[in-house]
């Protein structure tokens, strides 16, 4: 379902870019099925790097230049096909006016020429600041009747990979620890590659400290570079796993109930059924940290929502208002075997 849904987005960004920029510029028909080949390459580059190179789905075994470049032309055209909709969209009427003016195409192509190349120095930017270690966000909640201050460091879509090594999340790790959190929180997404080769990228996590512990909930991408070497070689550098499971860390007022994010259609792993933990079975604490991934058919009435990605999720919710939700919610719809 995956490869499906990659593949319906690049066809969609190769049509429209194919039909709408390529097709209008005033060039030969040969050079404009040059010019449709790479951009054919970009549009279609998940697939073409996974079945030619092979490796992992999100980190092919490809060199480095190829990998790097691939993917800034992958997310300038991923950037460039909806704001050209937006541009279409806005000249419609002119084109209704002036389409036959001449200097017309001249000016469309243009506008399209100098929009393609703002978001290849845009993308190029962006890429530029990926690689730089994060800054550290503090954002204050009032929770209601919350007998004491919690301080939780979060952090989320690590994704270790050949270019974020083991000197990367030293830094992470140190910048965690100064922040003296009660709890620290992580939310998925800890790898793209396999462990023979980034163990040592994570190890520094083993050197994380807080009051309660380090606990965390798998991301998508988890589960591409085998997911269960992975998940014990996290837990002996001390990292809990809250697989649709709950934990009381600290005081008696706290309850974190955590659901791992689906397993994607896209792996070859043996896929498992997370059986519910319905909320009207967790012990009387008086807030629930919800350690969840959107694949809930309803929220928690009441709850403060924390969105680190669209993978995974926490939030906070009242002990009240869980005891309110229906005995047979589930994490996520349930899937069968494959």
């Amino acid at each position: 379902m995956f490869m499906i849904g990659v593949s319906i987005l690049g066809g969609a960004l190769f049509l429209y870019a194919l039909l709408s920029y390529i097709r209008t510029l005033r060039l030969r028909w040969w050079w404009k099925v040059l010019l449709s080949l790479p951009l054919a390459a970009v549009a279609f580059k998940f697939q073409l790097l996974y079945w030619v190179w092979g490796g992992h789905l999100f980190r092919p075994q490809v060199p480095v230049w190829l990998e790097l470049g691939s993917n800034w032309l992958f997310m300038a055209l991923l950037l460039f096909v909806p704001l050209l909709v937006a541009l279409d969209a806005l000249r419609l009427p002119l084109w209704c006016l002036l389409r036959r003016r001449p200097g017309w195409k001249r000016v469309n192509n243009v506008l399209n020429s100098l929009l393609m190349l703002a978001t290849l120095v845009t993308t190029a930017v962006g890429m530029h600041h990926a690689f730089a270690l994060p800054e550290v966000r503090e954002i204050t909640l009032r929770l209601p009747q919350l007998r004491e201050p919690v301080r939780l460091a979060m952090l989320t879509d690590l994704h270790a990979d050949r270019y974020k090594q083991a000197e990367f999340f030293r830094e992470v790790v140190t910048r965690t620890n100064a922040l003296q959190a009660d709890a620290v929180v992580i939310t998925g997404d800890f790898e793209d590659g396999h462990l023979y080769s980034l163990a040592p990228a994570l190890a520094p996590l083993r050197h994380l400290e807080s009051r309660w512990g380090v606990y965390a909930v798998d991301g998508n991408h988890d589960y591409f570079s085998g997911h269960d070497a992975w998940q014990r070689y996290l837990k002996k550098l001390g990292i809990r796993f809250l697989n649709n499971e709950h934990v009381l860390p600290g005081p008696a007022t706290w309850c974190w109930p955590g659901y791992p994010t689906p397993q994607p259609r896209a792996t070859t792993a043996p896929r498992r059924i997370w059986h519910k933990l319905s909320p009207v079975h967790l012990p009387g604490s008086r807030w629930c940290c919800w350690l969840t991934s959107p694949g809930w058919r309803q929220k928690p009435p009441g709850a403060v929502w924390l969105s680190s990605s669209p993978a995974t999720r926490m939030a906070a919710t009242p002990r009240d208002s869980a005891k309110s939700l229906p005995a047979s919610m589930e994490a996520w719809p349930r899937d069968s075997t494959a």
